[in-house]
């Protein structure tokens, strides 16, 4: 029988005579050294492929893609886990006064625990050079944003924030 080029699978030859059970096992058994396997386990893998060479891969549910070096070890290492995240405006106002306050809640549920928090003047009136901000009470539910402006006004000032929980 002659081979493929790039694999080496195994076809019949135009003049050899059909046998098709054999023909087809012949090139099925040469693919599967191609195929990713799929185990339920790592117990069935075993089971499956009692000695494996350097150089398989299989994937196991629940633990992913491995391979087989003196051992198996993942193969695509695990996928870290995404940081909570959230960002948005507040805005604060302002009524003849130099501080004042604005609440912010995060999204329901999005942070386990106190995120990290940044925030900055995002717009407002020219009284908002020199301003500066302070964020208090942070928790996993939200925080309060104190901004202090150099004078007295009568105005909105837009808070840009962003608060970051890594895991």
């Amino acid at each position: 029988m002659p081979n493929t080029a790039v694999t080496a699978t195994p076809y019949p030859a135009y003049t050899a005579l059909p046998d098709v059970p054999a023909d087809l096992l012949a090139a099925i058994t040469n693919l599967e050294k191609f195929a990713i396997p799929r185990f339920a386990s790592a117990g069935a893998r075993d089971t499956a492929i009692p000695a494996p060479v350097n150089g398989m891969v299989c994937y196991v549910t629940g633990t992913g893609y491995q391979k087989y070096e003196s051992g198996w070890t993942a193969l695509i290492p695990t996928i870290p886990t995404v940081p909570e995240m959230a960002s948005g405006t507040a805005s604060v106002s302002f009524s003849a006064a130099s501080d004042s306050t604005a609440s912010v809640n995060f999204p329901a549920g999005r942070f386990s625990t106190a995120p990290a928090v940044t925030a900055a003047v995002f717009s407002g009136a020219g009284a908002v050079n020199g301003a500066t901000i302070r964020l208090n009470g942070v928790t996993s539910t939200g925080f309060t944003i104190l901004l202090r402006l150099a004078a007295s006004t009568t105005t909105t000032v837009q808070v840009m924030w962003i608060a970051l929980n890594a895991p």
